[in-house]
């Protein structure tokens, strides 16, 4: 069994060390190429197209999918009410989960609240580079953290 241990820690530094290599290899190939092409703008009218397009296509296939989680929920009640079940196994299966959508809800204000930060903070250090990708993946790593501290202070 401790021989079992030591191989399998000995395996994840082993794993951790090839991530860390790739990751920095990477960024060191990033940097050359970055460093062999001039510096060009990006032009902020096209980015912000992009962004308009992206964002209209993801708030129709959210809408599309909770549609359909509506759908099938109230499907799944009715076989459930058709198959004549019993009523404590019914009720255990057909309550309604108001907790969890509040939570689904604070995490998505975390969430965008923390976006919302990061894109301001990429508009104020202009030119877009690198370091504007580094600020939005902090910010959200941020919200996320938020949202959980918040959770932990619920759950108390």
């Amino acid at each position: 069994m401790q021989h079992y241990v030591r191989v399998s820690v000995s395996l994840n530094k082993q794993a951790i060390m090839k991530k860390a290599l790739v990751i920095a290899s990477m960024l060191g190939v990033a940097a050359t190429v970055n460093a062999q092409t001039p510096y060009k703008p990006v032009d902020t009218e096209e980015l912000m197209k992009i962004i308009a397009v992206i964002s209209t296509l993801v708030i129709i296939v959210l809408f599309i999918l909770t549609f359909l989680r509506y759908i099938l929920e109230s499907r799944i009640k009715n076989r459930i009410i058709d198959k004549g079940i019993t009523e404590s196994l019914a009720t255990s299966i057909l309550q309604n989960t108001k907790k969890d959508d509040k939570l689904q809800t604070l995490k998505w204000f975390c969430l965008l609240a923390a976006t919302g930060v990061g894109l301001m903070l990429v508009y104020y250090t202009l030119p877009l580079d690198i370091h504007s990708f580094a600020i939005m993946c902090f910010s959200i790593a941020l919200g996320y953290l938020g949202y959980y501290f918040i959770m932990k202070q619920t759950q108390k």
